[in-house]
């Protein structure tokens, strides 16, 4: 079966979708995606027919455009694209028809005027493998296999040791996905719908079944880390006294970077590593659980693999770069803030001279505000949700006056919560950070965020509008605050009258300010009834960030760690230090061109041995563009069961039963599931995962017999997932292709286990 998750853009000849919808007549397609189909096809059409009439392209059996000898490597890139875009049309009418994809494949071929035929698996010598055809991941599953070539391998023309060698060396690591398979060998192409590249070895070949991967956590906390070429160094290791795992794993270091150290295979750079500055690609093979310390711990295999060869072992300074820092606050500004918003106008001008003095030294430093009330549509007179006050970043002369136009509104909520998480949400997104800043957000706040699904009791609107405007919650506004490079600080006002609402509130701004490279969130409860606390703590932040500046840019130095954040001068230094560091810890290490460990495989620990509560890898499970969107699909099915249940459903399976039906899909296994994972509903890259979903998991008792309010909790969890994919997808800066031919829905981008569902 052709594997619907893989679809790509839409693009036919405009006779035959008319054509193919009339027979197949249950289609309910949405206009939209015809109406953008009948336009690509314009730009397509005419060249399509020009290369078949120079007989460089011919229709094929089963619906798709051949390729023939003399094909050049434009013809290739035309038919690459309009064979993907078949693919997605035969998907997306069958699933909508309920016809099997071969089958609307075929009909498609009768259409198009050639004979048809059924879908064939290539033999061991047969190098002609129709686009679509691949082998599964599992058997009956719709994903691909796909394997990463070991380093220095070659590619072959057949199956013969003697055959023509395609290629003499691939890409250490490179991602083939896998078309048949012989006894020994894969037969590859680098995209499920392109031509197929040749065969490949098995022993040349390591299996990637479930496209885990991990990347490496902000090193601000944390000892470096190394790959070894067995586990059992690891083991032995982890099994020591905490002095004992320090003064070994440093000698461990020292040996490696020495070149002495016959355990080990890689090393991690010095400084952040991220993708989104140097595409790399951690991908897990397998794993063993051990005990640490008391903790449990993960050994993992993994690859080291990146788009190209090593020929640089050392990592290389890019040009130097003046420090630059962009602070945004972000305030609550109802009318309880009022003393808040005049103490942050008079802490700013008062320490104007240090950030002055830190510009003198050749740093650079910009802010910004937003502003956050509710929804205008709870409560009459609310003038505004969010509202920027600097849509450029301004020098602090400039800042000082814009603050004299900042104060509280004049209408009051009609409940104590805020829509904390729309103003981060708008400040990580719409501010206009400078390119090459670090980024920092001071969040300042009396009353806790309006969670996803919140509706107001006392809202005279029917029906009572719902939740944050922004559709996250704390967790994945701070997702969204890791992918963008914003460190976040916060400070929450307790009110001695609202103390029922501290606990709520001032979890959610712990959550918010969990930064990368932080032990603790960068947080501090002020006392609400003394504004001298906040001036207090405020005046130390602003002037230690100031001095700090001057530092690095006179001396190229950072803070160093401080432990002491419980009173509220001290919380000002502790926050300012913190923060400062981490962000420009990863500002440095986007400026140098950090030497990922590559070409190898061995055995990485998921934790700092040294201090194992500090994560050292951060797993993730690397999807397309197409996959993502599919998922995003699929939980919002599961989002609207929920709600059916809630207006007087039946049980949630029947529900989820009904919407798919509705939607035009197959509901499968749906009906008679005992879990939703044993439902077939999810994508088929989330089966086998070694992670465990709360929501995924549930049998149908635990769905028959869960409380209203816990219903509630774990439908707003899922749409905020859903809306972080909405955000994540239509980012362009965080999507990468894992191979030179990938189309833009094959781009890949790692996805937080915690943000799945």
């Amino acid at each position: 079966m052709i594997p619907i998750s893989s679809l790509k853009p839409l693009v036919l000849n405009r006779g035959l979708i008319t054509t193919m919808v009339l027979a197949f007549s249950s289609i309910s397609a949405r206009a939209d995606e015809f109406e953008d189909l009948k336009v690509t096809i314009q730009a397509r059409s005419e060249t399509i027919r020009r290369f078949k009439a120079e007989s460089m392209l011919t229709e094929g059996g089963v619906g798709f455009l051949v390729l023939s000898t003399t094909a050049t490597a434009e013809v290739r890139n035309v038919a690459d694209a309009e064979n993907a875009a078949r693919l997605k049309m035969f998907g997306l009418i069958a699933t909508r028809s309920g016809k099997a994809v071969d089958e609307v494949a075929r009909h498609y071929a009768d259409l198009a005027g050639s004979s048809p035929a059924p879908l064939k698996v290539p033999t061991s010598h047969d190098s002609s493998a129709i686009p679509g055809d691949f082998v599964p991941v599992s058997p009956g599953s719709s994903l691909p296999l796909k394997v990463l070539a070991r380093p220095s391998s070659p590619m072959y023309e057949s199956t013969s040791d003697s055959s023509r060698m395609v290629v003499a060396e691939l890409p250490a690591f490179s991602a083939w996905v896998v078309r048949s398979q012989a006894p020994g060998w894969y037969q590859v192409s680098e995209t499920l719908s392109g031509k197929v590249a040749g065969w490949i070895k098995t022993s040349d070949a390591i299996e990637w079944k479930h496209h885990m991967v991990v990347s490496f956590t902000h090193p601000g906390n944390r000892s470096r880390n190394l790959i070894f070429k067995e586990k059992q160094p690891l083991i032995d290791l982890l099994a020591m006294s905490q002095d004992q795992r320090a003064s070994t794993w440093d000698k461990e270091i020292k040996d490696t970077l020495d070149g002495r150290n016959l355990n080990t295979v890689g090393i991690e750079p010095e400084g952040w590593l991220r993708e989104k500055n140097q595409f790399y690609l951690l991908p897990i093979f397998d794993q063993q659980e051990v005990q640490s310390a008391g903790q449990e711990t993960t050994l993992l295999k993994i690859a080291a693999a990146t788009r190209e060869r090593a020929t640089e072992a050392t990592q290389a300074p890019r040009k130097k770069r003046t420090p630059q820092l962009d602070v945004v606050f972000v305030m609550d500004l109802t009318r309880s803030m009022g003393p808040f918003v005049n103490k942050t106008m008079e802490m700013l001008q008062g320490i104007t001279a240090n950030f002055q003095n830190a510009e003198a030294s050749g740093a650079s430093i910009r802010f910004g505000i937003w502003g956050y009330r509710d929804n205008p549509e709870l409560c009459r007179g609310i003038e505004f949700n969010t509202r920027n006050y600097t849509p450029e970043l301004q020098e602090i002369g400039s800042f000082v006056k814009t603050l004299e136009s900042v104060n509280e509104t004049k209408v009051d909520s009609i409940d104590y919560a805020e829509d904390v998480f729309a103003g981060m949400t708008d400040a990580i997104q719409k501010t206009r950070w400078r390119e090459n800043s670090a980024r920092m957000i001071l969040l300042v706040g009396d009353a806790p965020g309006r969670s996803t699904g919140e509706t107001e009791p006392e809202c005279r609107i029917k029906p009572a509008p719902k939740g944050t405007s922004s559709g996250l919650d704390a967790t994945a506004v701070r997702a969204l605050a890791n992918a963008s490079s914003v460190y976040v600080g916060s400070y929450y006002l307790e009110a001695s009258k609202w103390k029922n609402f501290t606990a709520r509130g001032a979890g959610q701004f712990k959550t918010l300010s969990r930064n990368p490279g932080s032990s603790d969130p960068d947080f501090a409860l002020l006392n609400a009834d003394n504004p001298s606390d906040y001036a207090a703590a405020g005046e130390t932040f602003a002037s230690r960030l100031a001095e700090n500046l001057r530092k690095l840019a006179d001396e190229g130095s950072l803070p160093q760690k401080e432990s002491d954040r419980n009173t509220a001068p001290s919380a000002g230094n502790h926050m300012a230090d913190n923060l400062f560091r981490n962000a420009f810890i990863e500002w440095k290490s986007a400026g140098t061109d950090l030497k990922p460990p590559r070409d190898v495989e061995g055995w990485m620990v998921d934790k700092d041995p040294v201090e194992s509560s500090h994560m050292s890898l951060e797993p993730g499970v690397l999807l397309t563009k197409t996959q993502l969107s599919d998922l995003r699909d699929r939980v919002n099915n599961i989002i609207d069961a929920m709600l059916r249940v809630e207006v007087g459903g039946q049980d949630f399976f029947k529900e989820l039963n009904a919407v798919v039906t509705i939607g035009g899909r197959d509901p499968g296994r749906i009906r008679d599931a005992r879990t939703l994972m044993d439902s077939g509903h999810f994508p088929d890259f989330l089966t086998g995962l070694p992670y465990k979903s709360k929501i995924m998991g549930m049998t149908k008792d635990d769905w028959r017999e869960m409380g209203a309010d816990q219903a509630n909790q774990y439908r707003n969890e899922i749409v905020s997932k859903v809306q972080f994919y909405a955000e994540i997808y239509k980012d362009a800066t965080k999507w990468q292709k894992l191979n030179s031919n990938s189309e833009s829905g094959d781009y890949v981008t790692p996805i937080p286990i915690d943000m799945l569902p």
